[in-house]
């Protein structure tokens, strides 16, 4: 994936922390807010599941910080 421009990726941090939510859970929301609620509910449960698996990556590098906010979101967002 290529990187996003600087000012994007501020507009990204600056709406999702007003939000309080991550990043990946904005984008989230952005992008199955328009699908029909079967299809939104799928998708939401599978990248839930693969942040789920990015926190466990990050404690066991003991990134403890960035394993909290990943579960800390999805605890949220249930």
């Amino acid at each position: 994936m290529k990187a996003l421009p600087k000012t994007i990726a501020e507009e990204l941090t600056k709406k999702a922390s007003s939000m309080e939510i991550s990043i990946e859970e904005y984008l989230f929301d952005l992008l199955f807010r328009e699908l029909d609620p079967v299809t939104s509910a799928e998708k939401y449960i599978t990248g839930a599941q693969q942040l789920l698996e990015q926190a466990e990556q990050e404690l066991k590098a003991g990134n403890l910080r960035q394993a909290f906010e990943k579960i800390w979101g999805r605890v949220r967002s249930a």
